[in-house]
This record gives structure tokens, C-alpha cells and sequence, in this order.
């Protein structure tokens, strides 16, 4: 009987061990404040090209940029600008992201959300003109 006993005591302990659960992979946040940030900032300058563009077939002008493309740019010469300038502030933000000091990631992140903000106020400017 005590032999049977301590067989169902060690097979109830090798059972407890075989169901550990293995601990679940941790989150990447960097990646994810990259993808995010990127994704906003890449919406919020389309926002504003489209609104631009719009506002120049009105009869208005480009004052932002028209150091680059001139007063009265066409629909390209904003898209290839505004896309250059925009894959410009990726790249610079990946950089950041890459960054193992975390006031560097937390500038590039300020920076984004700036950008982002920034471009959505000019939008909206360019809508109400």
C-alpha cells in the first residue's frame, strides 16, 4: 500500500511540472511606438498635401515650403517634396527609435508628435482659406 502511495504522489508531481505554463513573450514598445508614430505622421502630411493641393486649384499659394517647390507648385512637385520631406522624418525618427539612451527615443517621439499636430493645423488652415 505505501508503495502504491508513493507512486500516485510522484506521478502527481511529475504531472504538476509538465503544465507550467512558459512565461508569454514581452511586448516590443519601441516597434510598436515607431509603427504608430510613423502611421500618423505619414496620415497627418497626406492630410495636409491633399489640402494644399486644393487650396492651390482655389486660387491660393504654398507659404510653408515655398522655399522648395515655389508659391504656385503643381500636384507632383508637392507629392515628390512632401514625400521626401516626410521619408526624411521616418528615417530620422527610426533612428531614434534605435537609440539605447531614452532621452534620445523621447525626442524623436516629441518631434513626431509635433510634426503630426502641426500638419493637421495647417490642413485645417488650408480648409478654412
Amino acid at each position: 500500500m505505501r508503495i502504491l502511495v508513493l507512486l500516485l504522489c510522484f506521478s502527481l508531481v511529475a504531472c504538476l511540472n509538465a503544465q507550467e505554463v512558459p512565461e508569454a513573450p514581452k511586448p516590443k514598445t519601441r516597434r510598436l511606438f515607431f509603427y504608430v508614430g510613423a502611421g500618423a505622421l505619414a496620415g497627418a502630411a497626406t492630410y495636409d498635401w491633399k489640402t494644399t493641393s486644393e487650396l492651390i486649384h482655389r486660387g491660393g499659394w504654398e507659404k510653408n515650403s515655398s522655399w522648395a517647390i515655389g508659391r504656385r507648385p503643381s500636384d507632383a512637385q508637392i507629392g515628390a517634396f512632401g514625400s521626401a520631406w516626410t521619408s526624411a522624418e521616418v528615417a530620422g525618427f527610426r533612428l531614434t527609435e534605435q537609440s539605447r539612451r531614452w532621452w534620445i527615443r523621447w525626442a524623436g517621439r516629441a518631434y513626431v508628435a509635433w510634426a503630426v499636430q502641426e500638419h493637421i493645423r495647417l490642413a485645417r488652415r488650408n480648409t478654412r482659406l
